[in-house]
């Protein structure tokens, strides 16, 4: 008896576990420059791509917001950013920075938090960094 009980829980209990699977998901591939954590680019607004993975299917990106800093525990903190730009989009390449002019030399930190349709969003795991080049002046 309680094994027909169990094998008719079993359906139920993996339905579940699936639409929790369906809603993980995680922001990776982060690039700067199309690189990822470069020791210097060559521009002063430079462009920002990443990739957020899904463990379910039918998964998309409704927005984001990218922060930049130019101290870690700045950024970890949300204080003194240089650029703080969230939007309602699924544009995850190509995203140039708009913010405060960068200094050539100095090393700057940043983050994405994606938003999927429906759930909370999500930072990636650590920030990545870059150094414009000496010689950048765009």
């Amino acid at each position: 008896m309680i094994m027909k009980k169990l094998l008719l829980l079993f359906p139920l209990l993996l339905s579940c576990l699936w639409g929790i699977a369906a809603d993980e998901f995680r922001v990776a591939e982060l690039r700067c420059e199309y690189r990822d954590n470069p020791l210097a680019i060559n521009t002063l607004t430079p462009q920002f791509s990443w990739q957020t993975l899904s463990v379910g299917r039918g998964f998309l990106q409704a927005g984001y917001q990218i922060q930049v800093a130019s101290d870690p525990a700045d950024l970890a903190r949300g204080r003194k950013l240089l650029w703080d730009e969230q939007r309602k989009s699924d544009v995850s390449l190509h995203v140039r920075y708009a913010g405060r002019t960068l200094k050539p030399g100095q090393r700057y930190y940043w983050r994405v938090r994606t938003e999927p349709g429906g759930s909370p969003s999500r930072s990636c795991p650590t920030a990545c960094a870059w150094c414009p080049d000496r010689s950048s002046t765009k």
